[in-house]
């Protein structure tokens, strides 16, 4: 008599193919939102440092970054002389701290003065 050999086949183990795929990051909404919470709670602090810790706490994808900051200066469009400064502090320090490319800061910019002809509607003063 012959024996056969009997070959049990195991599952693949499910974290194995999690480790294999790259976690995805925030999506853009999201990051979105917690910068414009991130830049009411600045405005209400009153402190640059605080939008700084705060910014590298969120850990904004690279892709988003200047997304990121056109929706920060936007969130400060209608509001003081003062709250637009501390905006452009918080960028300007995003910068330095290496947090933020210049070519994201320009691209940012431009994005900004590109779109401030559909903004003249809704923001009085903005020009």
């Amino acid at each position: 008599p012959v024996k056969e050999n009997v070959v049990v086949i195991k599952p693949a183990s499910v974290d194995k193919n999690k480790n294999n795929k790259k976690e995805k990051g925030p999506s853009k909404e999201e990051v979105l939102k917690k910068v414009l919470a991130l830049g009411e709670d600045m405005l209400r602090e009153r402190s640059v440092a605080y939008g700084v810790t705060a910014w590298r706490d969120h850990r904004i994808p690279e892709r988003l970054v200047s997304e990121a900051l056109v929706a920060l200066l936007s969130f400060t469009l209608d509001k003081t002389e003062a709250d637009r400064e501390l905006a452009l502090s918080l960028v300007a320090t995003l910068r330095k701290e290496g947090l933020a490319s210049t070519a994201q800061v320009l691209d940012c910019l431009r994005n900004l003065v590109n779109s401030m002809a559909e903004r003249e509607a809704t923001v009085p003063k903005i020009h």
